[in-house]
């Protein structure tokens, strides 16, 4: 594993994921070129804390590995009036990634997530995490938090990532954070 640390400027805004096999919803898939919050990728390592609306927290890897359990269970998720709501979890996702971005906090929480994941902002606005170097991000109890620093981490072995799709109001809580869902990747079935 190596680990680069990167300007003010941000660390770019993903990629190409070809490569990226994936499991999700009992299938095996692979995905196709990512795009904005994770359309194609699946972002957050599988130690992220995922919210549930109850205010009950699971990890990332076990919401996946225990997803039939909690398909169709509800999320923490917020409208477009910022309020919390309930969000039908209608899907989790598996892949395998060869970065990831270590984003630091000034609350002294990191995330490992795809450097492309978009996270709410301030302005009302999803920013993918790679470009807010210097700027905020807003908590699910809607508070502005500092992101101190970004390093890209590469591994060549590949890290199992993992992402999620809400009903209607494609957001959840990741970590304490606001995020952008996964929509439904364009899919294959191998």
């Amino acid at each position: 594993m190596t680990q680069q640390n990167f300007s003010a400027e941000g660390i770019g805004t993903g990629g190409d994921v070809s490569s990226n096999t994936v499991t999700g919803g009992g299938s095996v898939i692979s995905t196709g070129t990512g795009g904005g919050g994770g359309a194609g990728t699946f972002c957050f390592t599988g130690d992220t804390l995922f919210k549930l609306f109850d205010g009950s927290s699971i990890i990332f890897e076990r919401l996946f590995n225990e997803r039939d359990w909690y398909i169709g269970d509800e999320a923490k998720s917020f409208n477009k009036d910022g309020r919390e709501v309930k969000g039908l979890i209608v899907n989790v996702f598996e892949s395998i990634a060869f970065e990831y971005a270590k984003v630091f906090f000034a609350d002294g929480s990191i995330d490992k997530v795809k450097p492309n994941h978009r996270y709410f902002t301030p302005s009302g606005e999803y920013v993918e995490i790679g470009k807010l170097r210097g700027k905020e991000v807003m908590t699910e109890f809607n508070r502005p938090l500092f992101v101190v620093n970004i390093d890209l981490v590469k591994v060549p072995e590949g890290i199992k990532m993992y992402n999620t799709t809400i009903k209607d109001h494609a957001n959840y809580c990741a970590n304490g954070k606001r995020v952008s869902n996964a929509k439904n990747p364009d899919i294959l079935i191998s």
